[in-house]
């Protein structure tokens, strides 16, 4: 063995050492936010608390099914309470996609024509085709094709620009 093999290993090492810090300081900075979410919601207006709890029930996607599935529930919970049709539509879309985060698409289909339902009486066109574009992903998880193919296009006919709903979120968390 000579000095290269040896340099190799301490580099190697020293980067197998960075890396997981990185993902223990990533880990950190993640679960930091989501207990400074919480403790807003604990002392945030209902209509706040339906917003904040969606935006924990989204920072789970692809982390915990359940808990987005937790939030997503505490959200509705909210919504209820303040009979708001904005706080419904959210809190029955955020419900949708939890849904398909624990692999319930029939559950997910079932809130998100209740949230279109909301978004279309508060006429929020960008709401709505956002409902419909939620509904087709999970017709798609069904195998139902033509369906969602069909709803796509009923979306895109009611809100052709382009639009990304978590830049509505993200303003939440600069509220932390």
């Amino acid at each position: 063995r000579g000095l290269g093999d040896v340099y190799k290993r301490q580099v190697l090492t020293f980067v197998i050492i960075g890396w997981l810090l990185i993902g223990q300081s990533n880990a950190q900075t993640f679960h930091a936010k989501v207990d400074s979410l919480i403790r807003l919601a604990e002392k945030s207006p209902d209509k706040r608390k339906v917003l904040l709890y969606d935006t924990l029930s989204r920072m789970f996607w692809g982390r915990s099914a359940d808990s987005s599935l937790l939030f997503a529930k505490q959200s509705m919970q909210y919504a209820e309470k303040t009979k708001d049709l904005y706080s419904l539509s959210v809190a029955y879309n955020s419900l949708g996609n939890a849904y398909i985060e624990v692999m319930e698409p029939n559950l997910a289909i079932e809130n998100y024509k209740i949230s279109k339902g909301y978004r279309e009486k508060l006429n929020d066109k960008v709401g709505i085709a956002n409902s419909i574009h939620n509904m087709s992903l999970a017709y798609m998880d069904l195998n139902m094709f033509s369906e969602a193919l069909s709803l796509l296009k009923e979306g895109v006919s009611l809100c052709p620009v382009s639009y990304t709903p978590l830049r509505a979120h993200e303003t939440v968390l600069d509220l932390v």
